[in-house]
C-alpha cells in the first residue's frame, strides 16, 4: 500500500481484478505498427487536453477499442472530468502493472463509450509525484504493443516526463494559442528539442483559439514560432459546452468550426477517419436530457 493513501489499492489487489473483456482488446494484426502521439504545449491553458481527447475520439472511429489516451499531466490532469468518467484505477496503477504484465495493465484502463480507453491521471498531486519518468516511458511502450494508436496528453512545458514521452512516440502535436508568450514558448521548445535530438520525425502544429481580433495574423504567428502552422482551430464557445457535457467536441457539435478544424487534424493523421454521422447522431441523442 502506498504510504499516506490507505484507500489506494495494493498491487496484489490490482492483479486480482476481474477478468478483462477480451472483445475490448483485439490484438494488433501482424505487420500493423502502433503510432504514438505526444500532445505538447509550452504553457497551461492552450487547449492541449481538448485536442488530445478529440484526436483519440476521431482515431477510434477507424480503430475501435484500439486507441488509448494517457493522461500524463501527473498533478492536474483532467481528462476524466472532461469525459465524465469515474475511473477506479489510474496511471499510478498502470505504471505498476506495466512493469510486470500487459494483461494486468489492461485492467487499469477505463473504457469510454466512443470506443477508446483512458489511463486516468493520478488522483492527487502527491501520488502523481510517485510516477517516475522512466515508468511513464515503460508504460507507453507497453501500450504500443496492444493498441493501434496511443495518445499521451503531457504536462505543460518540457519537464522530464514530457521529454521521456517524446522519446517514446512517433509523432508530436504541438498546441499553442495566439498569445505571444505561448508562441515564443513554442519556438523555445522547438529549439531545445532540436538541440537535444528529441524532435519527433512527424510534427503537427496546432494554433488553438484563433481570433481575428487578437492583433496577430497567421503570418505573424508563423514568424514568431519559426515554422508553418498545420491546423488553425477558431475560438468557439462549443468547446467549453462539450467539456461541461462530458462529450468530445467532434461528436457533440459536428457543425461547429472548431470541431471541423480538429477533425482536419484527425484526417491529417488518418485520412480514412471520416465522421460516421449516424453513430454521432445516436451518440448525441443518448446525451440529451429527457
Amino acid at each position: 500500500m502506498l504510504e499516506g493513501d490507505e484507500d489506494h489499492e495494493t498491487f496484489d489487489e490490482l492483479t486480482q481484478a476481474p477478468p478483462v473483456q477480451e472483445w475490448a482488446f483485439p490484438p494488433l494484426e501482424a505487420g500493423v505498427s502502433s503510432d504514438a502521439f505526444a500532445v505538447v504545449a509550452p504553457k497551461g491553458g492552450q487547449g492541449k487536453t481538448t485536442i488530445a481527447i478529440n484526436l483519440a475520439t476521431g482515431l477510434a472511429e477507424i480503430a475501435p477499442n484500439s486507441v488509448v489516451l494517457v493522461d500524463a499531466d501527473l498533478q492536474f490532469g483532467d481528462i476524466t472530468a472532461a469525459l465524465a468518467l469515474d475511473p477506479t484505477r489510474t496511471i499510478v496503477d498502470a505504471v505498476a502493472a506495466a512493469a510486470v504484465d500487459e494483461l494486468v495493465l489492461k485492467t487499469a484502463l477505463t473504457h469510454h463509450e466512443d470506443g477508446f480507453f483512458v489511463v486516468a491521471s493520478a488522483p492527487s498531486p502527491e501520488l502523481g509525484d510517485q510516477v517516475s519518468a522512466v515508468a511513464l516511458g515503460t508504460l507507453i511502450e507497453r501500450l504500443r504493443h496492444s493498441f493501434r494508436y496511443v495518445i499521451v496528453d503531457t504536462t505543460p512545458g518540457l519537464g522530464e516526463h514530457t521529454l521521456v514521452a517524446l522519446e517514446h512516440v512517433t509523432d508530436a502535436v504541438f498546441v499553442t494559442n495566439m498569445g505571444v508568450p505561448g508562441l515564443r514558448g513554442m519556438r523555445k521548445e522547438f529549439e531545445l528539442l532540436t538541440a537535444l535530438g528529441l524532435m519527433p520525425s512527424n510534427r503537427h502544429i496546432v494554433v488553438n483559439q484563433t481570433d481575428k481580433l487578437s492583433g496577430l495574423t497567421m503570418r505573424d504567428v508563423e514568424n514568431i514560432i519559426g515554422a508553418p502552422v498545420d491546423v488553425e482551430v477558431p475560438r468557439s464557445s462549443a468547446v467549453l459546452l462539450s467539456s461541461n457535457r462530458g462529450v468530445p467536441l467532434i461528436h457533440d457539435d459536428v457543425r461547429d468550426p472548431a470541431a471541423k478544424a480538429i477533425r482536419s487534424l484527425v484526417l491529417r493523421i488518418a485520412p480514412e477517419a471520416f465522421p460516421k454521422r449516424s453513430r454521432i447522431q445516436r451518440r448525441r441523442r443518448s446525451n440529451e436530457p429527457e
